[in-house]
């Protein structure tokens, strides 16, 4: 089950009681607008980081020139593993070293990244709430309307539940293992452990 783009955009054009549309091309401006409500709250919330655009330990080799090129859709990106220490941001489609004030690096670098996906690669979880949301503050920036601004509230609280739900189950975290400290006391008097 996914939704599309469209029925995103025809969700935002409910919250102001206009007739859904037919296709994006449509050339109505309400609807261009919803679709940019939708795409710029999508960028938004992707940028967060969930399972399905989070790459984590992604290594990174220098180029002949020593530039560690990214996607182009990277949203976020962050050292980790044995390159926490190097702190790192994105320069157009490279890193640059922070510290070192430079382009150029000498070896791998293992970092997470985000990344930006098409909103038909999302979950539906992650759609739906992107949708949601995304009606909220058209018809809060269309409208205004306290009224409808409540049952929008409503749908989005409910909405972010179900994405954070959908987001524990598939993360399968165990407290007794992935958190270092409750490991270390949980195993500290194992002799088979150290």
């Amino acid at each position: 089950m996914s939704m599309s783009k469209l029925e995103s955009v025809n969700l935002c054009l409910k919250a102001i009681g206009e007739d859904p549309v037919n296709s994006l091309t449509s050339g109505l401006s309400d609807a261009e607008t919803a679709e940019d409500f939708v795409d710029q709250t999508a960028k938004q919330v992707l940028k967060k980081g969930w399972q399905v655009n989070t790459e984590d330990n992604v290594k990174l080799l220098p180029d002949i020139e020593g530039h560690i090129a990214i996607p182009h859709n990277t949203l976020k990106i962050d050292t980790t593993g044995y390159s926490k220490h190097v702190r790192v941001r994105k320069k157009g489609n490279r890193l640059y070293n922070v510290r070192e004030r430079t382009e150029k690096f000498t070896s791998a670098l293992f970092v997470d990244i985000v990344i930006d996906l098409p909103f038909e690669d999302l979950s539906f979880t992650l759609q739906n709430y992107i949708a949601v949301l995304a009606a909220q503050k058209f018809q809060a920036s269309v409208l205004g309307s306290v009224a409808m601004d409540g049952f929008t509230n409503r749908d989005v609280t409910e909405a972010y539940v179900e994405l954070l739900e959908d987001e524990a189950d598939a993360e399968d975290s165990n407290v007794l293992h992935d958190n270092s400290f409750t490991h270390t006391m949980s195993y500290r008097y194992s002799p088979t452990l150290w």
